[in-house]
This record gives structure tokens, C-alpha cells and sequence, in this order.
């Protein structure tokens, strides 16, 4: 059981990925230069442990 849950995590995190890609797409799409601007300041998925120790701007490769 435990080696079912070993393989089906990096898979669902792939999935999760890339849904968030999508969505990011959507919301551009959405609000425009807004989002944009939120999505160059706000890390995508963990956002306090990026900005542990950081300036607060993201510099996050996988920015809309």
C-alpha cells in the first residue's frame, strides 16, 4: 500500500501542476494586467517559504 502511495505522488503532483498552469491561463485571460502584476509578486505555491529571508519580489521562474 504504502509503495502505491510512493509512485501515485510525483503523478499527482504533475497533475497539480499542471492545473495550476491552467487556471494561471484563465485568470490571465480573466483580469489582465492585474493578474499579471499579483502573479509577479506572489510566489505559486508556498508563498511564506519563499519569502523566508527574501526582499518580498519574486523573482519565481514559472511567473504568467
Amino acid at each position: 500500500m504504502d509503495e502505491m502511495a510512493l509512485l501515485m505522488f510525483p503523478v499527482l503532483i504533475g497533475l497539480y501542476i499542471k492545473l495550476a498552469g491552467r487556471e494561471e491561463k484563465e485568470a490571465l485571460t480573466e483580469f489582465g494586467e492585474a493578474y499579471a502584476r499579483y502573479a509577479a509578486a506572489t510566489p505559486r505555491f508556498i508563498p511564506w517559504l519563499q519569502n523566508a529571508g527574501s526582499s518580498g519580489i519574486n523573482d519565481h521562474p514559472n511567473q504568467v
